[in-house]
């Protein structure tokens, strides 16, 4: 199975269409139970046609994924396969580009100027009229999106550590040269620590998030503020380590200084994600960033 295998599946648009892709279809010969290829027939266990009821429905292996209904709707459903061969599959019988977005399904309408997402476990609804689609049933889409003033107000409240950590980075950064295939194209300041400095405990995320709160958590006694200002920067290097682009220096670590100041941010703003992320409703056409993906408990 694959991209030229599911060119042989037949493009239909309405239910007459599908209706008659299923009727003229001769079965295989001693399957049961019953078996209509939509493809080439040594194809059937891939693509198929079958009735249910009235309802004519188009088969990707054994998910059924398109349905043709005897009022003119046609619903589409993934049952959470999100995957190359399923869009593969919509694009060829409906003609609509389509594509995969935090395990939805994004379909592109009409030359791909109208998006609407198929949630997974979810359907949508919609009809062919005067050679275009058009929706009928589609989904609310919501997703955590930052709340800016939210979000300032905590930069605000935790500048004390901020400006130390800027500090530390312009005291400790030096300026490099791009590589040659580097994505940078301009000279960019690093920051070099040791194996020794970047040390940490395996927390996991989380751990490590509360971790670095507690380093800075705010009205701290003067004699140890520096001394945990400082705890937190090593913390923050370490995370970016495994997550940032970094290079080997001896027994120590490179890390571009913008990318390790943007890492302190989100851990800042991640470990208050109930003061600065809204749960937002998203306009249609609008799909998920997946930006804030685990920074909060799921919502369905």
């Amino acid at each position: 199975m694959g991209h030229q295998t599911v060119k042989n599946v037949k493009r239909c648009f309405t239910y007459a269409d599908a209706k008659y892709v299923h009727d003229v279809t001769k079965p295989i010969r001693g399957r049961e139970p019953e078996i209509r290829p939509l493809g080439a027939r040594r194809d059937a266990d891939s693509y198929s046609v079958r009735m249910n009821g009235e309802d004519v429905v188009f088969v990707l292996y054994r998910t059924p994924v398109i349905t043709y209904k005897p009022n003119g709707d046609v619903v589409v459903k993934t049952e959470g396969w999100s995957s190359v061969s399923t869009h593969q599959f919509i694009q060829q019988v409906l003609g609509i580009s389509c594509n995969g977005v935090q395990r939805n399904t994004v379909l592109r309408l009409n030359g791909g100027g109208d998006k609407y997402i198929i949630p997974k476990n979810k359907s949508i609804t919609m009809i062919h009229a005067g050679g275009n689609w058009r929706i009928t049933d589609s989904h609310v889409i919501y997703e955590y999106r930052l709340n800016r003033k939210a979000a300032n107000a905590v930069r605000k409240k935790y500048a004390d550590f901020l400006n130390y950590a800027k500090g530390v980075a312009k005291l400790r950064s030096e300026m490099v040269e791009p590589g040659r295939w580097a994505r940078r194209q301009k000279p960019y300041a690093v920051i070099t620590l040791t194996a020794q400095e970047v040390a940490y405990p395996k927390l996991g995320v989380n751990g490590l998030v509360r971790g670095f709160m507690d380093y800075i958590r705010l009205n701290q006694p003067e004699e140890t503020r520096h001394e945990n200002h400082n705890a937190a920067f090593a913390l923050a290097f370490a995370m970016a380590v495994n997550g940032c682009s970094i290079s080997k220096s001896g027994d120590g670590y490179i890390v571009p200084a913008d990318e390790l100041l943007g890492l302190i941010d989100e851990l800042l703003l991640r470990a208050c994600a109930q003061e600065v992320l809204v749960w937002t409703e998203l306009k249609v056409g609008q799909v998920p960033s997946g930006k804030y993906k685990g920074w909060m408990p799921e919502r369905t």
